[in-house]
């Protein structure tokens, strides 16, 4: 295949100029809101035209995105090392380099039933703390409390001089501005830790829906089940996190209290897990996650169930709150190679009632990749050689697969496995409503183009996976460069997260019956196209949204056949920065290239770029990258 037909193919060429171009005809065309443009004072350095390593340059990212009880208004939420502006044009910079800044938006729809999104008032930094390590505000998530009128922003910070990581709680309210918070004795306090184990870094969980879900919420009190991974030199767990925050004198202030912690999985070095529930039974939190105190993780990948009824034990350590635990995925071999099972991965199928309301079931999407290790000799995390889905219906009972797990490598031509962002959403498609997983894939170099956002829906009758086909986001996603190269271990650590939410269309002012039913919310972080040619430029801000709803001009193939019309665009070719080996089978999510040059699938040029296609084909990715580099990165962000 030639380079300039690869980059046809690709679109290559189109995104580095066309931010929002459409590669193909596409239904599920996204529309772009951009909440941050990059502050252009806020650069970073540069050697020979290419963006340098520099410790705790810091950088914007991390995005979470959240729609309030009204369906109508949310806020963006990011850490943010740029300026930001007030209503008055005047310019706050974050304190001790980088803060969260938070962002009122609300929905729109057009008469013509496009749904799209703007800013409803100015950004706010609601941190000021000063972080030993510049851990300021990190790996931020946000829930909806007190019946969606005010959000829950949750933080990881290490105050100076500690060795310990902690997660805390801060609230605000519809236009970002802070609410007093309590702590469970009624002390008001500028933020109220929930989450601390002597000499471990708490806390991490899976991205994208974030690693908590809202238990219930009702009466001014809201029930948060949260994944809290805590890695370091301590007890070293990934635990469940069980907190209450209720609204004092109707939301003046918010008090929050933590109800109990229990420890899931012992060996925790990136469990990345996540907790969740279903509407039918809001005392009982079902969570995935990785077992392994390596890297990559060995232990296999997990599901489990926990009483968080009210009645249960308190505290820290409240074991006897544990109902069972599973493993859903281990050591395998193929092609030949031994594979680890990691990156466990969990989503509600979602079920919309007859009065339109949509309810979170007793199943879930459950994914996780198998991956060969070779994390030795200055090689990165190894190569993902298959990635596997199936659907779980998971209760205090016990678990039951409806879809076992399964190979669906064929079916994510063009998508790897390396910190994809996941969310369960409704397709409509014609008549019909399917219960579906989405996978937002970044790019490793910056991101000049568009996400790619993969789409597998439910076929329940035939018990496999309907390939909607990869479609291009309303917005860039750097999922690597940036973070890594200006953050705490430059060349070593750094991954950037992204936020997402599934939502109905039905509460968004001014919605006509043209409009989809259903939209998907990405916050995503990454290079502004026109500033391509700008390393020095940092990441923009932005929320993608995208109507899901497939044209009926565009079926899909039958369940199980992947779509071969729609790949994605933005991935490492199946590894992570990891060469093929001698005997490496060739991943089936592989798109073709030109035998024996640099642009191999799964080498480093194509690896860190694109699916596949040569380095020409995309000059940003060296335009960005420094000379000397030999691996991606790996970064703890807790």
């Amino acid at each position: 295949m030639t380079k300039m037909k690869l980059a046809a193919m690709l679109g290559v060429a189109t995104q580095l100029t066309v931010f929002s171009a459409v590669a193909y005809a596409d239904g599920f065309a996204a529309s772009t809101l951009k909440v941050y443009a990059a502050d252009p004072l806020d650069v970073a350095r540069v050697a020979n035209g290419r963006l340098r390593k520099t410790r705790y340059e810091e950088s914007n990212e991390q995005a979470v995105v959240k729609l309030l009880g009204d369906g109508n208004n949310g806020v963006y939420v990011q850490m943010q090392s740029g300026a930001i502006t007030d209503a008055a044009g005047v310019k706050t910079q974050p304190v001790h380099r980088q803060q969260l800044a938070c962002t009122p938006f609300k929905m729109v729809a057009a008469a013509d039933g496009t749904v799209s999104a703007q800013v409803t008032g100015p950004a706010k930094f609601i941190t000021d703390n000063v972080g030993q390590d510049y851990r300021n505000a990190n790996f931020p998530a946000v829930y909806p409390v007190n019946g969606g009128t005010h959000m829950a922003v949750l933080l990881n910070y290490r105050p100076q001089g500690t060795n310990d990581t902690n997660r805390y709680v801060k609230v605000v309210d519809s236009q970002c501005n802070l609410v007093p918070v309590q702590n469970a004795a009624g002390q008001v306090q500028k933020q109220v830790l929930i989450m601390h184990k002597n000499n471990d870094n708490c806390d991490q969980s899976q991205t994208g829906e974030q690693g908590g879900d809202v238990a219930s919420d009702a009466g001014g009190s809201t029930h948060l089940t949260l994944w809290a991974g805590c890695n370091g030199n301590g007890q070293d767990d990934g635990w469940i996190n069980d907190v209450t925050i209720s609204a004092v004198n109707n939301g003046a202030a918010f008090k929050v209290v933590k109800n109990f912690d229990a420890s899931l999985e012992p060996q925790e070095e990136r469990t990345r897990g996540r907790c969740s529930v279903a509407d039918s039974d809001p005392n009982t939190a079902i969570c995935t996650w990785t077992a392994g105190n390596n890297q990559p993780c060995r232990e296999g990948t997990w599901i489990g169930a926990v009483d968080i009824g009210p009645n249960g034990a308190k505290g820290e350590n409240a074991q006897s709150r544990v109902l069972w635990k599973k493993m859903i995925g281990g050591q395998k071999i193929i092609g030949g190679q031994r594979t680890y099972s990691v990156r466990a991965n969990s989503s509600r199928v979602l079920v919309q009632a007859a009065d339109g309301s949509i309810t979170r079931s007793d199943m879930l999407f459950v994914t996780s990749d198998d991956l060969r290790g070779t994390n030795t000799n200055n090689k990165k995390g190894g190569r993902y050689l298959q990635q596997n889905m199936g659907v779980a219906q998971a209760t205090k009972a016990g678990l039951k697969w409806i879809v076992p797990m399964t190979d669906v490598t064929n079916q994510m031509l063009g998508i790897d496995a390396t910190h994809l962002t996941m969310a369960a959403t409704l397709v409509e498609d014609g008549a019909k409503i399917l219960p579906a997983m989405t996978f937002a894939q970044g790019s490793q170099n910056g991101a000049a183009g568009p996400a790619d956002i993969k789409i597998l829906a439910l076929d329940a009758t035939a018990g496999k996976f309907i390939d909607y086909g990869s479609h291009l986001a309303g917005g860039t996603y750097d999922r690597h460069l940036y973070s890594n190269y200006l953050g705490g271990n430059p060349g070593n650590q750094g991954r950037n997260f992204a936020g997402a939410q599934f939502i109905s269309t039905a509460k968004i002012t001014g919605i006509t019956a043209a409009a989809p039913k259903f939209a998907l919310l990405h916050a995503l972080t990454g290079k502004d196209p026109t500033q391509a040619a700008m390393p020095e430029i940092k990441q923009t801000g932005y929320v993608s949204i995208m109507p899901m709803r497939n044209p009926q001009a565009a079926p899909p193939p039958p369940a199980g056949a992947p779509n071969t019309t729609a790949p994605g665009t933005q991935a490492t070719g199946g590894g992570q920065n990891a060469q093929p080996e001698a005997n490496d089978p060739t991943p089936a999510n592989q798109l073709p290239s030109d035998p024996g040059t640099a642009s191999t699938p799964g080498n480093f040029s194509s690896g860190c770029s694109m699916a596949s296609g040569d380095v020409q084909t995309s000059g940003f990715f060296f335009l960005l990258l420094g000379v000397g580099i030999v691996a991606l990165a790996r970064r703890r962000r807790a």
